[in-house]
């Protein structure tokens, strides 16, 4: 946890940088750290595409969980087959459920992490940091929307 806390302020910070919507920059709407990472994205794209965004550390299941919640034209999505319309081909290989924020206590979608430590450690990983790196990869916004990239990852 400790570790997750300190890595967070840098691992938003090239998230700040480096995240593109086929190939183009996404507009940060709002950005903050507290216990969690807060992120609300505009996607460069005609039908107004909003999505907001939070990575925080889940306690019972040990790992960051990333949450979401998507909005066209200001109206929210909460089925599956609105996100399915809005990214072709949009793939999840993690269980994607749409739940009680576990912090803010509001309906989000949510990666679930009930998979996420044992993946997680196949990777020989040293600091919080370089967790959340190998962990984006897998489990971060392109799990859903493969065209939402960290385009430069640096760990340093």
């Amino acid at each position: 946890m400790t570790d997750f806390n300190d890595a967070l302020p840098h691992f938003n910070a090239a998230l700040m940088l480096g995240l593109v919507y086929n190939h183009q920059p996404v507009v940060v709407l709002h950005n903050y750290t507290t216990k969690y990472l807060f992120l609300k994205l505009k996607l460069p794209v005609e039908n107004d595409i909003v999505i907001d965004v939070t990575v925080s550390y889940h306690h019972v299941y040990r790992c960051p969980v990333l949450s979401f919640r998507v909005y066209r034209c200001d109206v929210p999505l909460t089925s599956m087959d609105d996100l399915l319309a809005l990214e072709r081909p949009m793939t999840t290989s993690v269980p994607l459920v749409l739940e009680s924020h576990h912090l803010l206590h509001q309906l989000w979608w949510c990666l679930h992490p009930c998979e996420t430590l044992a993946y997680m450690d196949q990777f020989p990983i040293t600091t919080g940091l370089e967790y959340l790196f190998a962990w984006w990869s897998t489990y971060g916004l392109q799990a859903v929307f493969p065209q939402l990239v960290l385009k430069h990852s640096h760990t340093q």
